[in-house]
């Protein structure tokens, strides 16, 4: 099971755990969740993995958030989401709106976007 399934999965929940309804795309070219509460407009998240304490953005990443800012249009909130496997058991979540994504993306420094 690819790593980037395990922890779309581990999102959901956690989104689910806060109310939302999820839906994982499969397959997905732009955004691997998208989300839907009451009173809120609707979050779609594209998610990536880093072993270190640091994610640096690849060519594909950039691409990606390119394609997610046209989900503003239709009043969808696009969020880049970094799970930072890091040492330990801690599960360590930055959640980025698509303005403030820098080619390098820090665990601790880094998050604007409150769930």
């Amino acid at each position: 099971m690819p790593n980037g399934f395990i922890y779309e999965r581990e999102l959901k929940k956690l989104l689910e755990d806060k109310g939302f309804f999820v839906v994982r795309s499969a397959g997905s070219f732009t955004v691997d969740l998208i989300a839907i509460k009451m009173n809120r407009n609707p979050i779609a998240f594209e998610i990536k993995s880093s072993c270190n304490e640091t994610y640096y953005l690849n060519t594909r990443a950039k691409t990606q958030i390119k394609e997610m800012k046209r989900l503003e249009t239709f009043g969808i909130e696009p969020v880049f989401a970094v799970r930072f496997k890091g040492k330990g058991s801690k599960k360590k979540w930055v959640f980025l709106k698509l303005d403030s994504v820098r080619s390098k993306i820090m665990y601790g420094r880094d998050s604007n976007f409150i769930l």
